[in-house]
């Protein structure tokens, strides 16, 4: 995390290469950088948004029970974090064999972050004893391929990036390179010389290494991840500053001085589909459009940083010829924000800042173009009644160390993430509805359209003078009746109904933004996913990026490789939709990881029906089953079955879920059939239902533990499609 950031007078930046004359702005975009790579195309963002976390290491968890108190937070992705010198000690195999990838993707955390950073000692520029995180990898100039297609082992990087992608391609989507590279304690650098001269190795304690160095890292990524997976992104890591982006803009990977030449065809700005930034409000922020310094500590002004960071980082993008006509226009991520929930060090803090600050970013972010956001963090790192740093105390929960998963807090903040994940899952934010709001100058409101064409509201008074106590009533024209929740919902269960009077509906608004949902639609049509941002026909070039099917000779791993889901099935999806629901074909059509393997198994020793049943039997975190068949949109799902508790010890719970996914394998509805955490009389019949929201392309039936400490048994399972 950046924790110096911008405080300097704005007369310096006034004078600096921003301002050039039109005509030399002009000249800066068309150089002669090669149309490869991001200069071409860059993949579709993915339909829905990313409301991401950083997990942290808090004492006594491992990542599945992180993952499902992030999916209880509200959260749908993640930001992970896979070094070389991890991979190195256990093995490139090693998270899918501790459970990690499927206790993500039984969460509904899709579409990670995945950071590459951290090469082995043996790889490293690292001095002995440094810290492998902050030095670059040795051996990026190597050759990246041996031959078309062949990765050269050599090239330590390209190593490393060829064999995590091949294995987590499908779990992990943006490819994150290294973690703040311009992170410096000389930040007067950074409004300078930066913006003219190569970032110095001396002042960037996070890499140690040359801008050239970095861009070349970038280069070795992109061309290794789409060989692998064409469809991934590949992002920066996490910038801060906009001259430090402009600098890899600027330059090529050419060791000399980062010019043009025939072995360093393209500037970096061609080696990246995304531009991952930090944002810390709590620090001064420079809005280049307005030439004004943004210190404001309440949370619209906050919000309001937020937004011009990001506009200022966009300006560089423009000059250098990223706006969707020379090249194509950069996806946005933000893998690291937060607000602390309390006051230190003179910086701005306390609970309902931080709750409104977390609920107003998300809203901006997708009226401003940003995919992803990952909060920081998922937890508090120390007890609430220490003030040691403000980077302690932005979690969603409370100090996670010597909790579980049934006794883990969420503070406000984590609530608020909750309700706002809930309601807007799956809308898409509706321009033209925003503009036609009106609202008066008290109150801030922006529009989401769900797939099936309601709207839902999210409204709010707007703050001013560094404090969260405002208030404002609007008149929202509606001539439907509105479901209202506040940003407590997700905890409370509590909604009301609004019905319009006269065609309007009266709200009195706090500062904590509140969701309406429109109980049936008022009109309008579906927002559908963008178009991919190719750039018009141009006079082709060589690719520098090999074919994807080539065979590598990077020796292949020995461990358990990636899991193959079962595929859907191709039957209508109407009728008896489960495949061996009695188990007779012991675990035939049902996906069971490998490392669950001896928990999960099959029994004739109490069958409800037949000859067999599953037996869940042990004391492990997070076991699981599922299988997946095809759904659509509006179709009931009826499930019944058995169940029989015949061993259960501390904190053992099961849940039987239905859970609809769109085509993309995000999460759309998670519908909660049975929760158990207790002994029964034997078989015990377990039902119910379920309606198929917009865009479902199928439904998973799955048997989830939070820990299995017991012995568990399900027989004679049905799904029936109406």
């Amino acid at each position: 995390m950046h924790k110096l950031r911008y405080i300097l007078p704005a007369l310096i930046v006034s004078l600096l290469l921003f301002n050039l004359p039109a005509g030399m702005v002009s000249a800066l975009a068309a150089d002669n950088s090669a149309r490869v790579g991001a200069n071409v195309s860059v993949p579709v963002a993915p339909p829905d948004f990313g409301y991401g976390v950083n997990f942290g290491n808090p004492r006594g968890w491992y990542n599945p029970g992180l993952a499902t108190v992030a999916a209880a937070a509200g959260a749908n992705s993640a930001r992970i974090k896979l070094p070389e010198y991890h991979f190195a000690r256990w093995g490139y195999d090693i998270e899918f064999a501790n459970g990690d990838m499927a206790a993500y993707r039984s969460n509904g955390l899709t579409n990670l972050t995945g950071m590459l950073i951290g090469p082995t000692a043996a790889h490293s520029n690292s001095p002995t004893g440094g810290r492998l995180d902050q030095y670059s990898p040795k051996n990026l100039y190597q050759p990246i391929w041996s031959s078309p297609g062949v990765v050269n082992p050599n090239n330590y990087w390209a190593n490393h990036v060829y064999q995590t992608v091949s294995r987590y391609k499908g779990y992990v989507k943006i490819w994150e390179v290294w973690n703040e590279p311009d992170n410096t304690p000389n930040w007067q650098l950074t409004q300078s010389s930066w913006w003219t001269s190569p970032p110095r190795p001396q002042d960037l304690p996070w890499w140690n290494d040359t801008i050239f160095a970095y861009i070349r890292m970038l280069r070795v990524t992109y061309e290794v991840a789409k060989a692998v997976d064409p469809s991934s992104f590949v992002a920066v890591g996490g910038l801060a500053y906009e001259s430090f982006l402009d600098a890899i803009l600027r330059y090529t990977d050419n060791p000399a001085d980062g010019s043009v030449t025939a072995a360093y065809p393209a500037r970096g700005g061609a080696w990246f589909d995304a531009v991952s930034y930090h944002h810390y409000p709590q620090y001064a922020t420079y809005d280049q459009a307005n030439q004004t310094w943004l210190r404001g500590t309440d949370s619209d002004a906050m919000a309001t940083s937020f937004v011009a960071h990001k506009n200022t980082m966009q300006l560089q993008l423009d000059r250098w010829g990223y706006n969707g006509t020379t090249y194509p226009k950069k996806l946005w991520l933000v893998t690291e924000t937060g607000v602390s929930s309390k006051p230190i060090s003179g910086l701005a803090g306390g609970p309902e800042l931080a709750r409104n600050y977390l609920l107003k970013v998300p809203i901006l972010a997708q009226a401003n173009g940003v995919s992803q956001i990952d909060w920081y963090m998922l937890t508090d790192t120390e007890a609430d009644s220490y003030a040691s740093s403000p980077f302690a105390h932005m979690g969603l929960y409370y100090n996670l160390a010597g909790q579980t998963v049934a006794t883990a807090r969420m503070k406000p903040s984590g609530v608020a993430f909750d309700t706002f994940g809930t309601v807007t899952r799956g809308a898409r934010f509706d321009a033209a509805a925003t503009a036609a709001l009106a609202l008066p100058a008290s109150a801030r409101g922006y529009v989401f359209r769900l797939p099936d064409g309601r709207k839902i509201y999210a409204l709010w008074a707007k703050t001013s003078g560094n404090s969260e106590a405002a208030s404002a009533t609007v008149q929202l024209p509606t001539g439907v009746p509105l479901q209202k929740r506040l940003w407590d919902s997700s905890a409370t269960g509590a909604t009301s109904l609004l019905t319009p009077t006269g065609g309007n509906v009266s709200i009195t608004l706090t500062a904590a933004p509140l969701f309406l949902t429109e109980t049936t639609s008022s009109g309008g049509s579906i927002i559908l996913p963008p178009s991919p941002t190719a750039t018009p026909p141009v006079a082709t070039t060589t690719p520098t990026v090999p074919p994807a099917t080539a065979t590598p000779t990077v020796p292949p791993a020995t461990a358990t490789p990636t899991p193959t889901i079962t595929p859907v099935p191709t039957i209508s999806p109407a009728g008896q939709l489960l495949t061996n629901g009695g188990f007779e074909s012991a675990l035939a059509s049902w996906f069971v990881p490998a490392w669950f393997s001896a928990t999960a198994s099959i029994t004739s020793a109490v069958p409800h029906g037949g000859a067999k049943a599953l037996q869940f039997k042990g004391n492990v975190m997070g076991p699981y089953t599922f299988q997946e068949v095809v759904a659509r949109p509006g179709q009931k799902i009826d499930f019944s079955g058995w169940m029989n508790v015949t061993e259960r010890y501390n904190d053992s719970t099961v849940a039987v879920e239905l859970v609809a996914r769109n085509s993309y394998n995000g999460v759309l509805a998670t519908f909660p059939i049975t929760t158990n955490s207790s002994m029964t009389a034997g078989w015990v019949p377990i039902s119910g239902s379920a309606v198929m929201p917009a865009r479902t392309a199928k439904v998973r039936l799955q048997i989830r533990f939070s820990r299995l400490h017991g012995t568990f048994l399900f027989d004679d399972l049905s799904l029936r499609g109406n």
